[in-house]
C-alpha cells in the first residue's frame, strides 16, 4: 500500500466558498492538478531525451535498423 503525506495550500475564502457551492472537494482537485502537472513535466523530459536519442539514431543507416528488427522478430 502506498504511503501518503500531507500537503497544504492556502486559497482565498471566496474560492473555497465557490468550491463548496459546486461540491468540489479541494483534496481531489489538488490531486488532479498535481497529476496533470506531473504528466506535462514528464512529457517535457521525454521530449528532451527523445531529441538526444534521435540524433544518435539518425546516424544509423536505415537498412541496419531494418535488419536488426528482422533478426529480433526471428528469435
Amino acid at each position: 500500500m502506498e504511503e501518503y503525506v500531507t500537503v497544504s495550500a492556502k486559497i482565498p475564502k471566496s474560492l473555497r466558498a465557490k468550491m463548496r457551492k459546486l461540491g468540489i472537494r479541494p483534496s481531489a482537485a489538488f490531486r488532479k492538478a498535481i497529476n496533470e502537472t506531473m504528466m506535462q513535466e514528464n512529457a517535457k523530459v521525454l521530449k528532451k531525451e527523445f531529441a538526444s536519442v534521435k540524433k544518435i539514431v539518425a546516424k544509423i543507416p536505415l537498412d541496419e535498423i531494418v535488419k536488426s528488427i528482422r533478426e529480433d522478430r526471428e528469435r
